[in-house]
């Protein structure tokens, strides 16, 4: 009897388990895959204007900018910019200016540095990553350079609000916090 009674808890604790993990997986799964949907990479508030980089979107002609709000622990501020032609993406860049006004891409120091650390500077992996947006036309397939992953994110966050405001239209330079 002891023997049955403990086989029926067991079996029903089994079920509430599972019923619990297949409903949590459920919800779990659809979080996800709105997440996605969308950049993984920034964090903005509310207002973003992130657009996913799946969606079929009808970009606006112009040029699109989007740079971090504040300079990195480096002393680098990164920026992209977006051009829209025939409602694709025709051209990108990705750089990143200091207080002085100096672009990334031309720090000899930097990339002498950099590269020996990482087997990648700025001016080569910069160039990959807006090439590869320009051949993509989306940022959910943009691989992480190694040697430069955070620089990479970086890149699709940036890259993912631009897209945002291309689908609006609204052209000019826009900042986002990428530190959070």
């Amino acid at each position: 009897m002891k023997k049955q009674l403990g086989l029926a808890v067991a079996s029903i604790a089994a079920l509430l388990l599972l019923g619990a993990c297949s409903s949590d997986t459920s919800s779990s799964s659809s979080s996800s895959s709105e997440a996605a949907s969308s950049s993984s990479v920034a964090s903005t508030d509310s207002s973003s204007t992130e657009v996913s980089s799946a969606e079929a979107v009808d970009y606006k002609d112009g040029e699109y900018r989007v740079e971090a709000k504040d300079f990195d622990e480096n002393g680098w501020k990164e920026y992209v910019v977006v051009k829209i032609a025939d409602g694709k993406i025709a051209d990108a860049t990705f750089n990143a200016v200091d207080k002085d006004g100096k672009l990334k891409t031309e720090d000899a120091d930097y990339k002498e540095k950099m590269n020996a650390a990482n087997k990648t500077y700025p001016e080569k992996y910069m160039k990959e990553l807006s090439d590869e947006l320009v051949a993509k036309q989306k940022t959910t397939d943009i691989e992480a350079v190694t040697g430069a992953t955070h620089s990479s994110s970086d890149f699709v966050a940036l890259a993912n609000e631009a897209l945002g405001y291309a689908a609006k239209g609204e052209t000019g330079t826009h900042a986002v916090d990428l530190s959070e």
